[in-house]
C-alpha cells in the first residue's frame, strides 16, 4: 500500500456527497470518529483506532482485526473538519492511496455532513457507493437510532 500522502492542492474532488442530518455537529463528529458509534452503523461493522492529530494514523478495522480502511490524518478541526489519506485495505497491499475530507457544518435542522474524495484511483470507483451507504446509515443511526442489527434483520 502506498504510504505517502497524496499532495493537497487546489484540485477538484472526484466525488462530493452532502447529507443533511438532524443532529448537532458534535454528535455527527462523534459518530464518525468514535469506535462505539462507528461499529453500530458501518456496513462492515468496523471499529476505529488511532489519534486525531496531524501525522497520526486513523484506521478502520474489521471485526477480525484486518484493516478495512487506513489513513493518516492530514488536518483536523473538531467537530468541523477531518482530512486524511484514504488507504483501502480491502484492495490489497499495493493499492494506491487517495485523500478524503469530512466537513460538518451547522444547519437550521442540525448539520450538513459532506464527504469530499480526491484522487480516486482507477479501479476504486466503488468507494462512491460506499460513501453513499455510510452517509445513509450515519443519518439513520443519528436520527432514528437504526443500527446494524436492524439492517441484518
Amino acid at each position: 500500500m502506498t504510504a505517502t500522502a497524496p499532495q493537497a492542492s487546489v484540485q477538484e474532488p472526484d466525488f462530493v456527497l452532502a447529507t443533511d442530518i438532524a443532529a448537532s455537529p458534535q454528535k455527527v463528529w462523534d459518530a464518525l470518529t468514535e469506535s462505539n458509534h462507528v461499529k453500530a452503523y458501518h456496513f462492515a461493522f468496523c471499529t476505529v483506532e488511532g489519534t486525531l492529530k496531524a501525522g497520526e494514523r486513523f484506521d478502520h478495522n474489521l471485526p477480525d482485526g484486518n484493516l478495512k480502511l487506513g489513513g493518516e490524518v492530514i488536518a483536523v478541526d473538531p467537530p468541523r473538519r477531518l482530512e486524511m489519506t484514504f488507504e483501502p485495505g480491502w484492495a490489497g497491499p499495493d493499492a494506491q492511496a487517495s485523500r478524503c475530507v469530512y466537513e460538518i457544518e451547522d444547519t437550521d435542522g442540525g448539520s450538513r455532513f459532506t464527504v469530499l474524495h480526491f484522487g480516486i484511483p482507477k479501479g476504486q470507483e466503488g468507494v462512491k457507493d460506499g460513501w453513499t451507504n455510510i452517509a445513509n446509515r450515519l443519518k439513520a443511526y443519528l436520527e432514528d437510532g437504526t443500527t446494524n442489527q436492524e439492517y441484518a434483520a
